[in-house]
């Protein structure tokens, strides 16, 4: 009898522990603030520049200093193909193709300080598949896909030291 009181115990006490564990979406909360909700937000990072409708071939522009703001070709107006954009200062600011007016393949983002912001993919000028974005000092800040502009699945969260600090699911 003393046998099936323990047992029957014990049965008890592994299905009170196993219900108090706190499941994995309770344990990641949804991340605030993230460097990525507002890269995707700012339309400067996904600005291109346009030229008169007979202008075809390779092209620059510039800012009113006379430092490059970008450089690639144009069809009919419209940038086309690889681009190169700057800060004044001169660094790379983006840098990716263009199809028709439109981010298209890979892109990669700088700071101005020339370290990376934020790299992937664009289908017809809206993010898709795997992002990663990077604090300013070069630790990255999240990671995960888009799925027609929106984000999709499992995104990691990282702290300022790149340590991961929550995931997310979309």
């Amino acid at each position: 009898m003393k046998t099936n009181t323990s047992f029957i115990f014990l049965i008890f006490l592994f299905i009170f522990i196993r219900c108090s564990v706190k499941h994995k979406h309770e344990e990641y909360p949804r991340p605030q603030n993230s460097f990525s909700e507002s890269f995707i937000h700012d339309p400067t990072n996904f600005s291109v520049d346009k030229a008169a409708a007979n202008v075809n071939g390779a092209g620059k522009n510039y800012y009113p200093s006379g430092a490059t703001k970008s450089e690639g070709n144009y069809n009919n107006g419209i940038p086309s193909g690889y681009w190169n954009f700057y800060y004044e200062n001169g660094k790379q600011k983006k840098t990716g193709n263009i199809n028709n007016g439109q981010y298209s393949g890979y892109w990669k983002f700088y700071y101005e300080n020339g370290l990376l912001m934020a790299e992937g993919n664009f289908s017809n000028g809206v993010q898709t598949g795997y992002w990663k974005y990077y604090y300013i000092n070069g630790y990255m800040e999240s990671e995960g896909n888009y799925a027609n502009g929106y984000k999709s699945g499992e995104w990691k969260y990282y702290d300022s030291n790149g340590r991961m600090y929550t995931r997310y699911g979309y």
